[in-house]
């Protein structure tokens, strides 16, 4: 018989990844327009790595709502909002540097602005990817889109520097503001097709973020992924907060020169990226995120030795494909770890991750340059990474590979509930009968089915264990009896597989369960 061909990644991912590599282009222009024009208007070592800490801050702080607006509410709509936002912005930035009045404040409050347009749009770009490509091939379309931004970022800065350095430091912002069109256009066009949306239906925006939270700390896949995610970016955000400096006093070079080393760096990141598959075959995620570690690592520790050019961009080129390694590696295990009911809420923890690692480090690791040298601030990003990675070897990637992700059964029962129209915090207690000797069995069962029940909408969870009789009670809070129950106590597979067990293993032992819904306060 003859096999099926593979699945193949389809013209829907090569049209969005088209899209974004054109934005992404025009947003390097903007971050090395920004960055050089740091240093003719402050040329300390802090003052510069601000520009991509104003960059990050706002991913920091509004991922997790914008990833809450995405999931709950029209995720097209906010994407067009976000980057007409974006368009106007950079315009008006533009013709500030044209008029001559960019002075150091303004400079970060639109880069303050670009990142906070960024914040509402990345974590909904982010998820857009699994909508486009079946799960065997997410790995592939999330290293196809680190390819892309790498291509970018290759293409940018070296575009940008010769903009800058041929002709005038405002045209790199005329030309960012113009890229926003691309996926304007293409956001116009697309139509999301995310299981059961229901605008009507969904939970308020409080809800939803608080939906998020809990799902995050009991989601062990999840959250290993993004703490991996801290142990590379706190220390490899040296990499570009101090990248200006490196060209433009140990190399002393001008606009040009820094443009050829970011590209260098994405030309790396486009090498590792069309290498990494056969890699990925050989070492598994655990081991490749140590090897991008140390490889960064070596990276930064020669920029900070070397005065040679060429040196210097081969560091910046292995740095760019360790960059890349790491990224995929990362984002790809995080995406396995999430439904799509809580993909732009869960990929904004891990923006919210990366973003405070690259502002907080990218400021230290200035600060360091100030007080000591730029080569000190090297060598003490190089050692703070091999330390975080060997630290962090105890966080496991790719947990949730295997998981069936999609909507399974519920666990909890609304009808029981009465289904209410007004809001109504209540309590479902299951009372568990069972012979003596099978206390700590069930007591153990419950403890492994507690990350289950909040990720399928479980607002608190208490066990009750009757020494005196042989009986266990389950308690959870849920808010039942309105339209948006349903849609908000989703469940995977995954977890209803392990409800299925669970009930299967208390009938062959002789366990007695019985459910009782009890009255709750009004919200």
């Amino acid at each position: 018989m003859q096999k099926p061909d593979p699945p193949k990644l389809g013209w829907p991912l090569w049209l969005f990844v088209t899209a974004t590599l054109v934005s992404n282009i025009g947003t390097w222009l903007f971050t090395v327009g920004s960055s050089w024009l740091m240093t003719e208007l402050d040329g300390s070592a802090l003052m510069v790595s601000l520009v991509q800490t104003a960059t990050m801050v706002p991913l920091f702080f509004f991922a997790l709502p914008a990833g809450a607006l995405g999931d709950v509410y029209d995720r097209r709509l906010n994407l067009l909002i976000s980057q007409g936002l974006l368009i106007i912005s950079t315009a008006v930035f533009a013709w500030i540097v044209y008029a001559d009045r960019a002075t150091v404040p303004l400079l970060l409050l639109f880069t303050f602005f670009n990142g906070l347009g960024a914040a509402f749009s990345r974590p909904l770009m982010s998820a857009i990817i699994p909508q486009l490509v079946p799960k065997e091939l997410l790995r592939s379309a999330v290293n196809l889109g680190g390819i892309s931004f790498n291509l970018s970022r290759a293409i940018g800065p070296v575009l940008g520097g010769y903009l800058i350095t041929r002709y005038t430091l405002d045209l790199p912002y005329w030309a960012d503001a113009v890229s926003f069109l691309t996926v304007w256009i293409y956001i116009w066009f697309w139509r999301d097709d995310r299981e059961n949306l229901e605008y009507g239906r969904q939970p308020p925006l409080r809800l939803a973020m608080g939906d998020a939270v809990r799902f995050y700390r009991h989601s062990p896949a999840l959250r290993d992924s993004t703490l991996r995610a801290v142990s590379f970016f706190f220390s490899a955000s040296a990499l570009f907060a101090l990248l200006p400096l490196v060209a433009r006093e140990r190399l002393s070079g001008e606009a040009d020169l820094y443009g050829y080393m970011v590209g260098a760096v994405g030309a790396g990141a486009v090498l590792g990226g069309v290498t990494l598959g056969g890699v990925t075959r050989r070492l598994n995620a655990n081991r490749m995120i140590f090897l991008a570690g140390a490889v960064m690592a070596a990276g930064l520790a020669v920029l900070g030795w070397s005065t040679s050019v060429p040196l210097s961009l081969a560091a910046v080129l292995a740095c760019g494909a360790a960059w890349q390694t790491g990224y995929t590696t990362v984002m790809t295990s995080t995406q396995y770890a999430l439904p799509r009911w809580f993909g732009a809420r869960g990929l904004a923890f891990y923006l919210m991750s990366t973003s405070a690692c690259l502002a907080i480090g990218s400021a230290a690791w200035g600060w360091i340059a100030d007080l000591t040298t730029l080569a000190i601030s090297h060598y003490a990003a190089a050692g703070s990474l091999l330390v975080l990675t060997i630290l962090a070897r105890r966080l496991r990637l790719d947990q949730a590979s295997h998981f069936d992700l999609s909507i399974g059964d519920p666990l909890f029962s609304v009808e029981a509930a009465g289904m209410t129209s007004a809001p109504k915090k209540q309590l479902l207690r299951t009372t568990y009968t069972f012979p003596g000797h099978l206390r700590k069995p069930l007591l153990d069962r419950l403890a492994d089915l507690s990350g289950s029940r909040y990720r399928s909408g479980a607002l608190r969870r208490r066990i009750i264990d009757h020494p005196d009789a042989d009986r266990i009670d389950e308690e959870v809070d849920l808010i039942l009896g309105t339209p948006y129950a349903g849609v908000r106590m989703q469940t995977t597979r995954h977890d209803a597989d392990m409800q299925g067990r669970f009930e299967e293993w208390l009938a062959n032992n002789g366990v007695q369960m019985e459910r009782e819904v009890l009255n709750g306060e009004h919200e």
